[in-house]
C-alpha cells in the first residue's frame, strides 16, 4: 500500500490536507473521494496517528483494489 499525505494549494493560496491511500500494486484504481469541513476532532492527533486512522477505516476498499482519497474541503466544520 502506499500513503501519501499532501498540502493540495488552491488557487487563492489556501491549502487543503489531503491523504492519498493506493493499493500496493501499479497501475490506475478506481478511487473512493471523502471530503470533509476543516475542523474536525482528528486535528489534534499527529500525522502519523491520522494517517493509520484512516488506513484503518479504508481497509475494506484497499483490499477490493481501490484507491482512497480524504481531504478538508472549505466549510465551517460546524
Amino acid at each position: 500500500m502506499a500513503v501519501y499525505q499532501i498540502h493540495r494549494i488552491q488557487s487563492e493560496g489556501v491549502a487543503l490536507f489531503t491523504i492519498v491511500v493506493k493499493p500496493a500494486a501499479e497501475g490506475k484504481f478506481p478511487t473512493v473521494i471523502k471530503r470533509n469541513p476543516y475542523v474536525n476532532p482528528t486535528t489534534e492527533l499527529s500525522d502519523e496517528k491520522l494517517l493509520l486512522m484512516y488506513m484503518a477505516e479504508n481497509e475494506k476498499w484497499l483490499k477490493r483494489g481501490y484507491a482512497v482519497v480524504f481531504q478538508h474541503c472549505r466549510g465551517r466544520g460546524k
